[in-house]
């Protein structure tokens, strides 16, 4: 029986190795296998989302304080898609985040250890073992979040408190909107 497993085992590493023959294919193989790949997806996609989000607003204060004319407003429009198509498009490409954690990631092991990563992630238990992880971690952050909850009002109170009391102590002029906007700076009396 223990000649079998040490065969199948030694099949798996020699399948392993013929599928991903370089240590560039290698550790992008174990990138998927260990979940890596999926993680950065879902992120850069969450980048992606909160950028737009934080432009969208931005987009929406300036157009309710703006009274122009339709052509005007078409072109503002255009400037703000071409921003977020710079600032999302091409931006954490997978071939970028591969090589970099492959550079990272990839120091820390030789290739014969890489390759025994790569036959635990690819085995049933190492599948579990991902499978698991992402399973759990809605649970922890969820958990995470119920701890929070509960200290966020009562900190967001007492910091509010305080900055109102900084703020009235310091008798400080306000800027104007147009000046805080330009980053200058209010004169002194």
């Amino acid at each position: 029986m223990r000649l079998v497993a040490v065969i199948c085992f030694t099949l798996l590493l020699v399948t392993n190795v013929a599928v991903a023959d370089t240590r560039a294919e290698r550790l992008a193989t174990l990138m998927e296998a260990e979940g890596v790949s999926a993680a950065f997806d879902a992120a850069r996609e969450m980048v992606r989302q909160q950028t737009k989000a934080d432009a969208d607003k931005g987009m929406a204060s300036l157009l309710t304080h703006l009274d122009a004319s339709q052509q005007v407003m078409d072109q503002l429009h255009q400037a703000y898609s071409e921003f977020i198509d710079e600032v999302t498009k091409g931006a954490f490409r997978r071939e970028d985040m591969v090589a970099s954690w492959s550079d990272a990631y990839g120091a820390n092991f030789s290739d014969d250890e890489l390759t025994q990563l790569l036959a635990f992630y690819q085995s049933p238990l190492g599948i579990k073992t991902v499978a698991a992880a992402r399973s759990s971690m809605p649970k922890v952050m969820e958990k995470m979040q119920a701890e929070l909850q509960p200290r966020l009002r009562p900190a967001i109170k007492r910091y509010t408190e305080q900055v109102g009391k900084v703020i009235a102590d310091c008798k400080c002029e306000r800027k104007s909107a147009e000046a805080a906007a330009q980053g200058e700076e209010v004169p002194a009396k």
